[in-house]
């Protein structure tokens, strides 16, 4: 499962710019702000409430309307992973740093 990271804001905006639309994140304690935008914004969205990569997946096919068999899993967990990273988001589970 994903999940937003405790401690980050996020300000959605799924009608704005390119296909998928713009998501804006930041940490609360650093405020540097990291724009998502399109397919990636669509990811992270689908994201933030605590999914399986599947139910991600099916969450991005429907919102950039494509068949769910044509959205990359691999890809997808990529872009999750690179999120982790960020600290975006986290993995439902795994502890959580102060």
């Amino acid at each position: 499962m994903w999940a937003r990271s405790p401690g980050w804001g996020v300000v959605d905006r799924p009608e704005e710019g390119p296909h998928g639309g713009s998501l804006y994140a930041a940490a609360l304690d650093a405020g540097v702000i990291h724009v998502l935008q399109g397919p990636a914004a669509a990811t992270c969205r689908a994201a933030l409430p605590g999914r399986a990569l599947t139910e991600v997946r099916d969450a991005v096919a429907h919102e950039l309307g494509a068949d769910p068999s044509s959205v990359d899993e691999e890809a997808l967990e990529e872009l999750l992973v690179e999120l982790v990273e960020v600290g975006v988001l986290r993995r439902e589970g795994a502890p959580v740093s102060a």
